[in-house]
């Protein structure tokens, strides 16, 4: 082994130990390279040191995004295949990982995949960039490339067209001129629960000159099943959404792409960690609530977990909602993402930040308040509770 990447192993270790890469990409690489370029010297060849830093920042940077087999070989580097696993994801993954620090763990640890596949039509290249699956949740990131000249001033786009469909053609998502199509929604288990068009009012959208980006979040509501094998992504048709929502937009840039990927089955159909339920009680204010907490499901991309109402002996309204959160041993929070499943029962499926990857050894389910609407007055209600169930 050279000193070279004796030195490399050793900043690179120092620098993305105890932080999360993510948040100072830029200035830690700047550091470990600059640290790994320090030759004795005067202080007026600072310039070159800094010049020298700068270019070998640029070229792996530009190599590990470009060039797969460059990415595949430093990928073999411990502590570097970090970085080159988060500055691939960067690309399309930046606003996923903003929003959802469970899919930030995801990704530091490995798990994804990078698929890299595109389609061109009318001077416009699509591009599926990222893909993070399992049995309950995928995530995809993409992005488009304009030519320059003749897409100048597009800022934004919207899907026209679009289904998603599985390998027996069963569409899971559908856009139909540029509206959800809601009725393909209730055939299936799968439901999209986000879909963010390419540059689509989102900070870091624009990830290179001419290059938008965006991503799709697609949410299993079966209680069981399997990511399918293929994916298949089919755009027919733009709409500039520049200056208008996407669905509102009259312009229609033409075209077709097609693109079709997979991944690997431990990623699709990684297992998630199975918790058993408990019955509970709520007291507060006016609700005598018996509660089960039915199940907990750990996957690599979102914990699930189902709740039941076993009795409701009393409430202020028929109907309630709860504010709640994941916590562990340590205090950190794993926030409510979204609903599977949400009705004002009390009964609902819910979402949260995975807690997969940091494996905690304690895990609760913490109640802060339930919330009620008063029909009549229009009133919302907020009954505090900060109860805490502990899962494991």
């Amino acid at each position: 082994m050279t000193g070279l990447e004796n030195k490399i192993r050793e900043v690179l270790h120092i620098s993305f130990m105890h932080e999360e890469p993510s948040t100072r990409l830029k200035e830690k690489t700047i550091t470990a390279l600059n640290q790994i370029c320090r030759p004795e010297r005067s202080k007026n060849k600072k310039f070159t040191r800094w010049a020298v830093a700068f270019a070998i920042i640029f070229a792996f940077v530009f190599s590990v995004n470009l060039f797969p087999s460059f990415a595949e070989t430093v990928g073999k580097i411990p502590l570097i295949s970090n970085l080159v696993e988060l500055i691939q994801f960067d690309k399309g993954m930046h606003a996923i990982r903003e929003r959802d620090k469970g899919v930030e763990e995801a990704i530091r640890s490995g798990y994804g995949a990078n698929i890299n596949k595109t389609a061109i039509s009318n001077g416009i290249s699509f591009t599926i960039d990222n893909v993070i699956p399992d049995q309950k949740r995928m995530l995809i990131s993409f992005s488009v490339e304009l030519d320059e000249e003749k897409y100048k001033d597009v800022k934004s786009l919207w899907f026209n067209n679009m289904t998603l469909s599985d390998d027996q053609g069963q569409i899971i998502v559908r856009i139909k001129d540029g509206q959800m199509d809601l009725a393909t929604i209730q055939e299936n288990n799968w439901i999209s629960k986000w879909i963010i068009g390419p540059g689509e009012g989102q900070e870091g959208s624009m990830d290179r000159s001419g290059t938008l980006a965006g991503w799709m979040e697609v949410v299993n509501q079966g209680q069981t099943g399997e990511f399918p094998s293929t994916i298949t992504m089919d755009i027919n048709g733009f709409r500039d959404a520049t200056h208008s929502s996407g669905h509102e937009s009259t312009k229609i840039i033409a075209g077709e792409w097609k693109v079709a990927f997979s991944v690997s089955s431990s990623l699709a159909n990684a297992k998630p960690l199975i918790y058993e339920g408990k019955d509970f009680v709520i007291k507060k204010g006016g609700y005598d609530l018996v509660l089960k907490l039915d199940y907990v499901k750990v996957y690599p991309t979102v914990t699930s977990l189902k709740i039941d109402v076993v009795e409701k002996k009393s409430a202020p309204y028929p109907g309630f909602f709860y504010e709640m959160h994941l916590e562990d041993e340590t205090g950190r929070i794993y926030k409510h993402m979204d609903d599977e499943i949400l009705t004002d029962s009390g009964n609902v499926r819910s979402q949260f930040e995975s807690a997969y990857f940091t494996k905690p050894k304690e895990l609760y389910w913490v109640i802060e308040s339930l919330s009620s609407h008063d029909p009549e007055t229009q009133i919302e209600e907020v009954t505090p509770v900060n109860m805490r169930v502990k899962i494991y």
